[in-house]
């Protein structure tokens, strides 16, 4: 689970076949939306921005954007790094920049 950055929203990972994400208003017990992220694993999950936030984990880095009751996942593309890695967290320092790392140690 992680908060927005003005701690109105809540997003959690469910541990269902899909590792489904929820975003919630919290201070008034409603789910806003949600949506599958993937059957494997995932490991941590970061906002960018009140509307848009990623998950990672196994083999998978996914982006979401937020937009009332919708939610819509983007796959993120690892480009010529090599094989798809397991990231086990991720940071985003800005709105252009987005950090993910490996169980090795390396970062993407």
């Amino acid at each position: 689970m992680q908060f927005s950055p003005s701690g109105e929203k809540l997003a959690s990972v469910g541990e269902d076949d899909h590792h489904s994400v929820a975003v919630w208003d919290w201070a008034n017990k409603r789910m806003l939306c949600s949506a599958k992220v993937d059957p494997d694993k995932v490991f941590d999950l970061t906002w960018k921005n009140e509307t848009e936030f990623a998950t990672v984990g196994m083999k998978h880095v996914k982006f979401f954007t937020h937009s009332g009751s919708s939610l819509s996942p983007n796959r993120g593309l690892y480009g010529t790094v090599g094989a798809v890695a397991t990231i086990c967290c991720s940071y985003a320092f800005d709105s252009k920049i987005f950090l993910a790392g490996t169980p090795k140690g390396e970062l993407l």
